[in-house]
Parts: C-alpha cells; structure tokens; sequence
C-alpha cells in the first residue's frame, strides 16, 4: 500500500513539474516566423554609448531594437543564403522608417549583408534570458 500511494505522488509531482518546466521554457520563449527589414551601424558609433550602457563595438554580435527587452536574445535568418545567427539585444534603433533591426557590423557579416547594407531578414526566435546555446 505504502509503495503505490509513494508511486502514485512521484507520477503527481513528476507531471507538476514537468508542466511547470514547459511553462518555463514557453516564457522564455516567443517565436516569430516573421520577416523584417534589418540595416546594420559600425565606425561612426564605435565605442558610443549604447542603450545598455556599455560602448558600442562594431566587432561584437549585438543588435539593436525600438521595443525588445534589453539583454533578451534574437536568432535571425538571411533567407537568401540560409545563414543564422544568435545575437543580444544590447541597444535601441533604428531610427530609419521600416527598419525593425540595426545589427552590429560583426552581426551583419556573419549574416552576409554587409555589402548591401539593408536586408529582409527572418526573427526565428526571441529569448527572454540567455539561451543555454549562447554558451555553446
């Protein structure tokens, strides 16, 4: 009798909190197969700076947006040559109409669109908190 009623709340309290740990992970989570229209910023604001407080550098995988939490993590995808990156909100823009995004110069490279200046780009995901791959 002791063994099933001990089974019985290990079921219970397994299914709880696997419940509250996909909550978890939903709130951390929003996903947006969206496309938008990203620009990217570098040597006229190298070391300014930025919203987060910390000098801008060119060099460094950031992007800025208007509303997006500060510190919150955006995957973004160039559809035209399949490339991805992850990448921290640390400051806000832009600042030109119809444009969601402005990506460091290191974001913008890694995405291939340094050259064009101004690309549609795919949100795939943006995290709350630092994503465990960021650490990867």
């Amino acid at each position: 009798m002791f063994f099933r009623i001990t089974s019985v709340l290990a079921l219970f309290f397994f299914a709880v909190t696997s419940v509250t740990a996909a909550e978890n992970s939903a709130k951390n989570t929003h996903h947006f197969p969206e496309m938008v229209r990203a620009s990217w910023y570098g040597q006229q604001f190298h070391g300014k700076p930025m919203a987060n407080g910390k000098p801008f550098n060119m060099y460094k995988m950031t992007v800025a947006h208007k509303t997006l939490p500060l510190h919150a993590w955006v995957r973004l995808r160039n559809p035209e040559n399949g490339k991805e990156i992850l990448v921290p909100v640390t400051d806000r823009g832009p600042y030109k109409p119809g444009r969601e995004f402005d990506l460091s110069y290191a974001a913008a490279h890694a995405l291939g669109m340094v050259t064009i200046g101004v690309a549609p780009l795919q949100v795939v995901k943006v995290y709350r908190h630092t994503p465990a791959e960021a650490y990867l």
